[in-house]
C-alpha cells in the first residue's frame, strides 16, 4: 500500500509539473540565438574559485565575455584563468580574464577593490555575487561570532561591492546585479539560522535595490537555488565556528554546478527579477509559508524533532 501512495505521489508530481517544464523547454529554445549577446560584457564573478562560480566563469567564457574572476585564492584563480586559455575551445573570440584577489569578509577594503575591477575593462556590465559560506548549527547554539561572520560575507561584503559597482552602472546608464542567494533565504529551515538569516538580508536588499536602480537601467536578479552539488557543506562552519567537513547527503544528491551556471546565464539573458531553482515541493513551501504559514510552521517543528 506504500509502494503504490508513493507511486501516486510521484506521478502527481510529474503530471503537476509538466505545464511549468514545457514552458521552460520553450524559453530554452527561444534563447539559444542571444547567447551571443554575452560577447565583450564585462563581467566580474565574486567566489570564482569554487563550485557555481568556477562552473559560471567557464559558462561565461565560452561566450566571449570579459570576466573578471574575483576570490580569497589568488593561485586558484591563476589555475582557472590559465585553465580556461588551454583547455577550452570556443565558437567565439575569447578575452584573457582578469584576476582580482578579493576578501568580502574585508569590508573596509571593498571600494578599493571595486575601483580596480572598474579599471580592469573599463567598467562592469554584469555583477554576480556568488561568493558566501554557510553554518551547521541551531539558532541558540551557533555563537555570535559565526552569526557575524555569516552575515559579513554572505550579506555587507555582497551588498558593500554592490554599492560601489552599482553608482559606477548609474553613472555609465545600466547593468545587472546578480545575487546567488538560496531557497534557504526564501525558507528558513532549522539548524540553518545564521546562513537562513543573511540569505534573507541579501534577498531584501535586492528588492530594494531593484526598485530604486530600475529608471536607471541597472537590473537585479536573485537566483535562489534548492541544494547544490558543490563542497559548500564540506566547508561549512559548525555552530562554535569549526570546519564542519563533511558532505551532507542532501548536498551531495543535489543540482550540479553546471546546470545552476547554465540557469543564472538564462536569467541574465532574459533580464529576469528572481528565479528559484528548487524542486516541486520546495517551490510548495515557498507558496505555503506565504498562504498557510501556520502549517508551514508545524511542518518546520517536525522537521527540527527529527534533526535533535
Amino acid at each position: 500500500m506504500e509502494t503504490l501512495k508513493n507511486a501516486f505521489s510521484y506521478v502527481l508530481v510529474r503530471v503537476l509539473s509538466l505545464p511549468w517544464t514545457l514552458l521552460e523547454y520553450w524559453r530554452d529554445q527561444r534563447l539559444r540565438s542571444h547567447y551571443g549577446e554575452l560577447a565583450n560584457k564585462v563581467i566580474l564573478v565574486t567566489g570564482a574559485s569554487s563550485g557555481i562560480g568556477r562552473e559560471l566563469a567557464t559558462q561565461l567564457f565560452k561566450h566571449g565575455a570579459k570576466l573578471i574572476l574575483a576570490s580569497r585564492s589568488t593561485e586558484k584563480l591563476e589555475a582557472l584563468k590559465t585553465e580556461l586559455l588551454e583547455q577550452i575551445a570556443s565558437p567565439v573570440p575569447v578575452h584573457v580574464p582578469a584576476v582580482l584577489t578579493l576578501d568580502l569578509e574585508q569590508v573596509e577594503h571593498l571600494s578599493e577593490k571595486a575601483a580596480e575591477a572598474l579599471r580592469q575593462f573599463g567598467g562592469v556590465d554584469v555583477l554576480v555575487n556568488n561568493g558566501g559560506m554557510s553554518v551547521r548549527g541551531g539558532a541558540v547554539e551557533t555563537q555570535l561570532s559565526v552569526h557575524m561572520r555569516l552575515m559579513g560575507v554572505n550579506y555587507f561584503g555582497s551588498m558593500e561591492l554592490t554599492r560601489h559597482i552599482v553608482e559606477d552602472m548609474i553613472s555609465r546608464g545600466g547593468g545587472m546585479v546578480v545575487n546567488i542567494s538560496s531557497v534557504q533565504g526564501r525558507l528558513a529551515i532549522p539548524f540553518r539560522a545564521a546562513y537562513s538569516a543573511s540569505k534573507h538580508a541579501l534577498q531584501a536588499f535586492s528588492d530594494s535595490l531593484r526598485a530604486e536602480v530600475a529608471s536607471a537601467g541597472v537590473h537585479v536578479l536573485v537566483v535562489s537555488p534548492g541544494y547544490v552539488n558543490t563542497e559548500l557543506s564540506r566547508n561549512s562552519m559548525t555552530a562554535d565556528g569549526r570546519v564542519y567537513n563533511r558532505m551532507d547527503p542532501n548536498t551531495a544528491s543535489g543540482y550540479s554546478a553546471e546546470y545552476v551556471a547554465s540557469e543564472v546565464i538564462k536569467g541574465i539573458l532574459r533580464q529576469d527579477k528572481e528565479i528559484v531553482l528548487a524542486p516541486f515541493m520546495h517551490r510548495v513551501a515557498i507558496v505555503l509559508r506565504a498562504v498557510f504559514p501556520s502549517l508551514y510552521f508545524k511542518i518546520m517543528e517536525s522537521r527540527a524533532q527529527k534533526h535533535k
